[in-house]
């Protein structure tokens, strides 16, 4: 959930205890974060209400994840050792923010990156024909893809302040281009489906 990963990422800034005349961005990005995940929290208060239901999900469900034929039909889904007792948001949401931007996940130009709505809303049409989805579920829909984005924001601002412990990286600052992709990415979909 989004309080354990912010609980890290401030557990990670103590730690590096940053320089604030010499690192402005993990700074800029911190605060960034902390006001994204304030407007996000809504949805892990209804998971631990019990106002959603728990469902067995992926937890890293994204196209990468899928095997498909020759043909283009999806098989099977692979990579399941994230698979555990959670919300269906974080599917969805995982899924939406990696299938609905037009940029990379460590693009350099985040303040570019646009949403294709129309992919957006084709997914959720997919999903919602096949899925159970309860009344309160479908409600809390909008929260889904914003909050796994700042979720994965968190995360990766967090490895780097940690010297890219857990995401590998094959440049410097990947980590932090990642976290500020991420993060522009829940700003612009709170922005694209208001809650």
């Amino acid at each position: 959930p989004l309080s354990l990963r912010r609980r890290q990422l401030r557990e990670a800034a103590r730690r590096t205890r940053l320089d604030l005349d010499r690192e402005v961005e993990p700074v800029r990005l911190f605060e960034f974060a902390e006001s994204l995940a304030e407007q996000l929290l809504p949805l892990e208060q209804a998971a631990i209400d019990g106002a959603l239901p728990t469902r067995i999900v992926h937890n890293d469900a994204k196209l990468d994840n899928l095997l498909f034929d020759a043909a283009g039909r999806a098989v099977c889904v692979v990579d399941l050792d994230t698979v555990m007792p959670g919300i269906a948001h974080y599917d969805i949401g995982d899924s939406l923010r990696t299938l609905v931007p037009d940029r990379v996940e460590d693009d350099p130009d985040a303040e570019g990156i646009e949403l294709d709505m129309e992919r957006h809303g084709a997914y959720l049409e997919g999903y919602l024909e096949r899925a159970d989805l309860e009344p309160h579920e479908r409600r809390m829909l909008p929260y889904a893809a914003p909050y796994m984005a700042c979720i994965m924001g968190v995360r990766f601002l967090a490895d780097h302040l940690a010297g890219n412990v857990y995401y590998r990286t094959a440049r410097p600052g990947q980590n932090l281009d990642r976290a500020r992709n991420q993060l522009i990415l829940a700003r612009k979909f709170l922005h694209a489906a208001p809650l």
